[in-house]
């Protein structure tokens, strides 16, 4: 070998050596914009994002896979040398958190946030193996144990090594999953009917006036137009809704080996998976609308368990010839539903009624009715609520028999005079008669408004024509000069019955039902909240459907105790957190006296944390996409349909 005799000559040598060293190390060096696997070179695990769409989701060790789209990452260049470790699959960057749980999280990019800029330290001795360090924080280093957990450590050991294996040709891969019906947040309801008023029908008034509801309107009506379907019920349970089966709602299906379960109930309560609290979070990945649990959960609790749920009724022999509406008051969170085999509907909005027009599916005698539950819906992320989140059909479930054409909807209104105080004025109902059949029929519609002492105040009626093929028509009966009411307010709960009657065109009557409603006046003037001119302080309480025994499934008794807590503790008001309550409560409401703030079951918090930039107003959240906008005014709407009746409601709230 060619000896270098001068210093001049060992100069050049040592620039030589040095700038091929370099070279070398160059060609090592992980480079901006391009895509690598990340390998933690002691346990030979991939980096990986868990597949998980999400904010706020941990790193984790993986088995190399350089197909995966988790497990490749994007170097994007920070500036000043520094990089952000960036899935471009999911739109996602590496953060270390170190404000919070000092654990990498992944979190949305960006270049100015110190938790999120890295600089990469060659190991020295270890050709192509280097140091993911905080740029901002140089003592804080990725680090990955055997078990694959990733974290944040302070010492230069094996578990900060990492090597960059470059994936050439990358192309993003994440396939969009197909979307059913439970995973698709334009579908929250097929053949459901519209929302409502509150009412139950009778064959008569007389029958009406002598049931105990007619003045307490939470008990079970005594009518021959009502079939309650509460009780015991066939159920199967399932852990995963992608496997899900429907042959169970043939007719010759036999369910004798299926478990028994009480309807309302949450299977939760009964053995069935677990119930799970959590605020300002999902249990599932923050990737509207799909349904994919989160990796912490894996093994705690079922991926998105399914309940079947099967029994027989008697169909009553003088509902033939009528219309037959199947009614929920709540599902958590979706529900499809069969009778005799032939497919209902489908319907979301956990806490909302849901009612189902079956009369074509019905025959004479015995009948059978098939519901399937999904725990985890596209619906479940406007229902984030800090509850305890439970599954199942939780409220009453029942039929209705109505005429084939009837009234379908009635909404109550009162005009009072301020310079009479309040205690004159006039009432307005105006009643939606439904004619879905299109046939040509004549029906006379009958209000009677009774004092609270049952003595009648005023009594009005109206023909309605229809002519073949019209299918709805809406008519006003007004009462006019009305004198010396007794007002509704939280000390003096006074409540009218306003009673519709509907009769054929000879009057003969075919149904009829009442409502309790109060007069009263609300109004906001400088900044205050008057009811019947005098000032209002709200003196309130939150409330949640929770029960130690039965879970989201509140009985008539508890409702009644904490109705009589409410008032010994001088409490005039409740805020329905987060969603409305059963219809029944609502009753004992007016009936005891409580302003009520209604919400409207729609919150997705956690959605609006993780995306919810300049304030929210962007399209990131999906309260700012269009396509999320039908399901949230959907349960808006029913709501005030259901409870615009009632003096109670003072706020209606969509949160």
């Amino acid at each position: 070998m060619k000896q270098f005799t001068n210093s001049r000559h060992r100069r050049l040598w040592s620039v030589l050596l040095l700038w091929c060293m370099s070279a070398v190390l160059a060609l090592a060096q992980p480079v901006a914009n391009k895509h690598y696997t990340i390998t933690a070179v002691a346990h030979n695990l991939n980096l990986s994002n868990g597949d998980s769409p999400s904010n706020n989701s941990n790193y984790e060790g993986a088995k190399p896979d350089p197909t995966a789209p988790s497990q490749v990452f994007q170097l994007l260049d920070a500036g000043d040398g520094a990089f952000l470790i960036y899935n471009s699959n999911y739109k996602k960057a590496m953060d270390l958190a170190l404000n919070g749980p000092r654990k990498p999280l992944q979190w949305d990019s960006n270049k100015n946030n110190p938790n999120q800029r890295f600089v990469f330290e060659p190991v020295q001795g270890k050709n192509g193996v280097y140091r993911i360090i905080s740029e901002a924080y140089g003592f804080y280093l990725l680090s990955m144990n055997e078990k694959g957990e990733i974290y944040v450590g302070y010492s230069t050991d094996d578990n900060s090594e990492f090597r960059f294996t470059e994936v050439k040709d990358w192309q993003d891969k994440r396939v969009e999953q197909p979307k059913t019906e439970w995973q698709n947040e334009a579908i929250f309801a097929i053949n459901k009917e519209n929302g409502h008023a509150t009412f139950m029908p009778y064959a008569t008034t007389a029958a009406l006036k002598a049931d105990a509801r007619f003045k307490q309107a939470w008990l079970n009506p005594n009518s021959t137009e009502v079939q309650s379907l509460n009780g015991t019920w066939k159920f199967h349970y399932a852990p995963d809704a992608a496997k899900r089966d429907t042959a169970f709602v043939k007719n010759d299906y036999n369910t004798a080996a299926w478990d028994n379960i009480d309807v309302p109930s949450c299977w939760e309560m009964k053995g069935y998976d677990k119930p799970v609290y959590v605020n300002v979070d999902y249990i599932f990945e923050d990737d509207p609308p799909y349904i994919k649990l989160r990796k912490e959960y894996r093994g705690k609790v079922d991926p998105n368990p399914v309940g079947s749920y099967r029994r027989d009724f008697d169909l009553p022999a003088n509902w033939d010839g009528k219309r037959v509406f199947l009614h929920f008051d709540g599902i958590y969170s979706g529900a499809y539903v069969w009778v005799n085999g032939k497919y209902i509907g489908y319907t979301q909005g956990a806490n909302n009624d849901a009612e189902f027009d079956v009369t074509s599916a019905l025959h004479a005698g015995k009948n059978n009715v098939s519901v399937q539950v999904i725990r985890w819906t596209d619906g479940s992320y406007l229902e984030g609520q800090d509850v305890f989140h439970m599954s199942g059909i939780h409220r009453d479930v029942y039929l209705v028999a109505t005429p084939r054409t009837f009234v379908r909807d009635h909404y109550i209104t009162s005009n009072l005079n301020a310079t009479k105080r309040y205690k004159s004025g006039s009432l307005n109902v105006q009643l939606e008669l439904d004619n879905r059949d299109k046939t040509a029929a004549e029906k006379r519609v009958e209000v009677t408004l009774l004092d609270p002492d049952g003595q009648q105040v005023a009594q009005s009626e109206k023909t309605v024509d229809f002519a073949a093929g019209e299918t709805s028509k809406k008519v006003d009966i007004t009462f006019d000069n009305l004198n010396d009411l007794r007002l509704w307010t939280a000390e003096t709960p006074e409540l009218y019955s306003v009673i519709v009657s509907q009769k054929d065109a000879s009057g003969k009557e075919e149904m009829a039902f009442n409502t309790q409603y109060g007069f009263r006046n609300i109004e906001m003037r400088n900044g205050q909240v008057l009811i019947n001119g005098t000032r209002v302080f709200f003196k309130g309480v939150n409330t949640q459907d929770t029960h130690p025994e039965t879970g989201r499934t509140i009985d008539v008794p508890t409702m009644l105790h904490d109705i009589t807590l409410m008032k010994q503790a001088n409490v005039n008001t409740v805020r329905t957190s987060h969603y409305p309550r059963q219809a029944k409560m609502n009753a004992m409401f007016d009936y005891y006296g409580l302003y009520v703030m209604d919400e409207a079951d729609l919150e997705c918090h956690k959605n609006w944390n993780d995306h919810g930039a300049n304030g929210g107003y962007n399209t990131a959240v999906i309260s700012g996409q269009e396509s999320w906008k039908p399901a949230m005014i959907d349960r808006t709407v029913r709501m005030v349909q259901r409870d615009r009746n009632h003096p109670l409601h003072h706020f209606l709230v969509a949160r």
